[in-house]
Order: structure tokens, then C-alpha cells, then sequence
């Protein structure tokens, strides 16, 4: 089992292949597409493979957002880890962007604007078992006459429901998305299948499973995940 899955997209690659390498280069293992899905080789297979590791990181733009294709490979993660608990993603912004809502409250690495030495360092710390920040240099920031006590942090009645009504919204625009890419698949099956038996959405699918092409069965995925 590799250490880290690189998930990214095609416009991202050259940032993929350098945390990739800083991370090999640390003595780390990585996978990611570019890398390590040969020529002949079964995407698919390989792709189940690559998101059996240990943790995942998502290499975070605009255009990783757009596309679908990223979405079952931070889902999946996301779902095996939903509080974060084990930081099984690790997400990496390389561009401006923003952020789907559910991801918004996973803390992320932010290169953008950083040099080279700087987002080596920020990479290898985030990616480390350990917590390396340095409170050795830290100094007392209030004056000598006493301090002001700081208002309570907890959460009151209305901010908790204005975060519920947000987790809500954020699924029923999923389900919404799912719904659409699910009779984008079915159609696409039919289609290219003559005379497709009438069944509902998952008898449909699990019958004409074993026809589906690449695509369709990334399309699959997708909406599974």
C-alpha cells in the first residue's frame, strides 16, 4: 500500500509530478496517474488500486473543482474519514479557487504565492505524523497591565442553524448532481444498447453492468461515490 494518492487533473500535472517528487525524494511513496498508469495498463483496476492508500492528497484549483472526475477520487477519501480524524486528505492548493462546501472545513495547505522552498517545507510538514510547529519562539503578545478575558467561542442558537441549513443545502445540491448524472449514464446506455429492458434506475444498472465502457463505468463510480 502506497503512502499518498495524488488526486489532480489534467491542468495541474506539473504540480502533481513536484509534490510527488519532493514527497519520493523524503522517502515517502506516492501514486498518481501520470507516474504510475502505464500504456496497456487497466485504468480502472489501477485506480481502484490508487485510492487503497493510506492518504489522499488533493491537489486543489479551479479546474480540479470543475471536473467530475476528481470528485469520486476526494470522495471516496472523505467518506472513509468524514471528521478528519485520521487526515485522510491532505489537501494542497496550488491555484485560487473555491471551495466546494463540504470541503470547506478541512483544513488545507496554500502554496499560492509561496516559493519553492517555502512550499517544500509546508508539504513535507503537513505531510508529517507529527504536529513541527515551533512554539519555542514564541513570545507574550499582551501589554504588562493585566489582560482582557476573550469572549466566548461556543456556538449560539442561530449560528448553529444557519450551519445545519448549510449542510442541508449542500446535500440536496448533491442529490440534485447525482440525480442528473445518473440519467446522463442511463442514457448514454440506452443509446448504445438496442432495446434495453425497462427496469428501475438500480436494477438497470447492475443488469447492464458487466456492458458498461471505461467511461461509463467512471461515470459509475462517480455517482456512487
Amino acid at each position: 500500500m502506497k503512502d499518498f494518492f495524488i488526486s489532480y487533473t489534467g491542468n495541474d500535472v506539473n504540480w502533481a509530478i513536484w509534490i510527488s517528487k519532493i514527497l519520493e525524494e523524503a522517502n515517502y511513496t506516492t501514486v498518481l496517474q501520470a507516474k504510475d498508469f502505464r500504456p496497456g495498463s487497466n485504468f480502472v483496476y489501477e485506480m481502484f488500486k490508487a485510492v487503497e492508500a493510506k492518504q489522499t492528497i488533493a491537489v486543489y484549483s479551479a479546474d480540479y473543482f470543475a471536473s467530475i472526475y476528481t470528485m469520486p477520487e476526494w470522495g471516496a477519501a472523505f467518506q472513509s474519514d468524514p471528521t478528519g480524524a485520521k487526515r485522510t486528505i491532505i489537501p494542497i492548493k496550488v491555484k485560487p479557487c473555491e471551495l466546494p462546501q463540504m470541503l470547506k472545513s478541512i483544513v488545507y495547505v496554500d502554496l499560492v504565492g509561496k516559493d519553492q522552498g517555502t512550499s517544500k517545507k509546508l508539504i513535507l510538514d503537513a505531510v508529517s505524523e507529527e504536529n513541527l510547529f515551533d512554539l519555542s519562539k514564541a513570545e507574550f503578545p499582551g501589554s504588562s497591565t493585566g489582560q482582557v478575558e476573550s469572549s466566548s467561542t461556543s456556538l449560539s442558537s442561530k449560528d448553529a442553524i444557519e450551519r445545519l441549513l448549510e449542510i442541508l443545502d449542500t446535500a440536496r445540491i448533491t442529490f440534485q448532481a447525482q440525480v442528473k448524472l445518473r440519467n446522463k449514464l442511463a442514457k448514454k446506455i440506452k443509446d448504445r444498447i438496442p432495446n434495453t429492458k425497462q427496469l428501475q434506475y438500480e436494477d438497470f444498472f447492475h443488469e447492464y453492468f458487466d456492458q458498461l465502457s471505461q467511461d461509463e463505468l467512471i461515470l459509475h463510480r462517480t455517482i456512487r461515490s
